[in-house]
């Protein structure tokens, strides 16, 4: 693996106006992961379980910026993939972080020195998304042939996979009970599955176009997904598939969503704006601007404090606190 070294710079606005880039109302930091002297496009983040880092990776190159969220430091870079990164996710014990790709490869990362452990191809074409099981023994990936891959994370090593959905699979997301598996792909369809068996548990219908996004409360009763092109953000009921609330107000489509911790509020993503929500109610609590370019990905930290998102050449921390007041 190379290491970036001195190439990789960061430019970090916190507080006040830096560059002439103020940050936006709500916004604890700014940043803008440079290789080379250029603005990277940035598609995927993902905090840590224990919230000491913050992983964030798109395009142009390829890098995946570990960063401090306490600092907004950038701590490590991980580097190999050879086409843009379109999701990044750390294992359950904080030591791995698994990356996908559209060069066709799931990469499992060192997340404590950036090292590259193994590299497996799991798509012919790309991949778009990639999940560790609830004890970090195996990783699932989804990508352009609708097949859902599955790999021993100790090994890279592959493990028995299924078709899962007609053309490509965006979304993948784990129960935190581990017992069920959500996908989510162009075919429109959210699919339930027993991941041990590959036992197809129920399909969700209702999305109109592709879905981007799931995510599981965290009682693991409620799934979330969201719609690119339909607009729409969707709860679930895990336990029979059926449709329990539709947000359609998400202009231009809707990318990213995010359970908070306990699934007190729920974090969407469109093309220009971000929402908060009350999952319970349905009631959306603050819809505002400040993220440039669509929003890609939305995600909170550990402790629900920090909202991160990504989009466009810069990724954003938000204190929920103020964004709520």
């Amino acid at each position: 693996m190379r290491a970036i070294g001195a190439c990789a710079v960061v430019m970090l606005l916190i507080g006040a106006a830096v560059g002439g880039e103020p940050l936006p109302p709500g916004a604890l930091a700014s940043l803008k992961p440079q290789v080379g002297g250029k603005d990277r496009l940035l598609d995927a983040l993902a905090f840590s379980p224990s919230g000491k880092l913050l992983a964030v990776a798109g395009y142009n190159p390829h890098v995946i910026h570990l960063f401090d969220p306490a600092t907004f430091k950038e701590v490590h870079t991980c580097t190999g993939h050879t086409n843009g990164v379109r999701f990044v996710t750390f294992s359950p014990d904080d030591k791995w972080l698994a990356s996908a790709a559209k060069d066709g490869t799931v990469r499992l990362w060192d997340a404590a020195t950036g090292k590259e452990k193994w590299s497996a191809k799991a798509d012919p074409d790309r991949v778009f998304v990639v999940a560790f099981s609830k004890d970090g023994a195996t990783l699932t990936s989804g990508g352009a042939d609708g097949t859902l891959r599955r790999f021993e994370a100790a090994t890279g090593k592959e493990l028995p996979s299924w078709a899962a959905h007609e053309g490509r699979i965006r979304s993948l997301a784990f129960s935190p009970d581990g017992k069920t598996m959500a996908s989510g792909g162009n075919d429109t369809l959210v699919q339930l599955w027993e991941p041990a068996t590959g036992k197809k548990l129920f399909t969700c219908r209702g999305h109109k176009k592709r879905v981007q996004t799931l995510v599981f409360a965290d009682d693991g009763r409620t799934l979330a997904s969201a719609g690119a092109d339909d607009g729409t953000v969707r709860l679930w009921d895990v336990a029979s598939g059926k449709e329990k609330r539709v947000w359609a107000d998400h202009e231009s489509g809707a990318f990213a969503v995010a359970f908070s911790p306990k699934g007190k509020l729920l974090a969407t993503g469109s093309l220009t704006k971000l929402r908060l929500i009350d999952p319970d109610s349905g009631k959306v609590l603050r819809v505002w601007d400040g993220q440039p370019g669509r929003v890609n990905a939305v995600a909170f930290s550990p402790d629900g404090a920090t909202l991160a998102s990504c989009g466009a050449d810069r990724a954003l921390l938000w204190d929920v606190a103020k964004l709520l007041r």
